[in-house]
């Protein structure tokens, strides 16, 4: 009799810290939401620090082109740095630098040309994980790129499943770029719940 409560009281424990330990539930309702933020208040969980490092290919041009242009202003045609000029991408992550390697998800989102004077641009950009250990998460990067710089840093904003409440940075290094394709390599660094 002492062994079947003791395994009661272990199973008991089990359930009340797995969702703790890294699940986000399958519900996503409101209501599910609201459950996993007190869950997280009333036991004071502390945020993980996690690091994820991986490869964003673009592809210009092409049957398989990644990001297209969507928009100008009247003057974008004939600005050296291309100001008001508006892309979309959907692009292909993997864990190398190969673009034949393991994908492990996509980077979506858009990325505005905002200044008259150099080459960058403001971008939003959602990174949707399809295997791995974050499959079915997303992580957000909000920020701005000037063309120029070896190491671009941009802060991490949020995230959805195993990477709520993501805070962090990323960093963008472009390692090969022509007018048909560009290799980024991504490295993020951040806190989550």
């Amino acid at each position: 009799m002492a062994r079947v409560i003791i395994l009661m009281l272990l199973a008991t424990v089990i359930m009340a810290i797995a969702p703790l330990s890294g699940g986000v539930p399958d519900d996503q309702s409101p209501k599910a939401v609201a459950k996993w933020f007190e869950r997280v208040a009333r036991h004071n969980t502390q945020p993980k620090l996690s690091k994820l490092h991986f490869y964003l290919h673009n592809n210009f041009t092409g049957n398989k082109t990644t990001v297209v242009q969507v928009a100008q202003a009247n003057i974008s045609a004939t600005s050296p740095t291309r100001f008001g000029e508006v892309r979309v991408l959907d692009s292909l992550l993997t864990v190398t630098q190969d673009v034949n390697s393991k994908a492990i998800g996509r980077g979506q989102g858009l990325f505005t040309f905002t200044s008259r004077e150099e080459l960058d641009f403001s971008t939003t950009l959602t990174f949707i994980f399809t295997s791995g250990k974050y499959r079915g998460s997303t992580i957000q990067l909000v920020g701005w790129s000037p063309f120029d710089k070896q190491y671009r840093e941009f802060p991490l904003v949020g995230g959805t499943n195993d990477l709520r409440l993501a805070q962090g940075i990323g960093t963008f290094q472009t390692l090969a770029r022509d007018a048909a394709k560009e290799v980024i390599q991504v490295d993020f660094i951040f806190f989550h719940y």
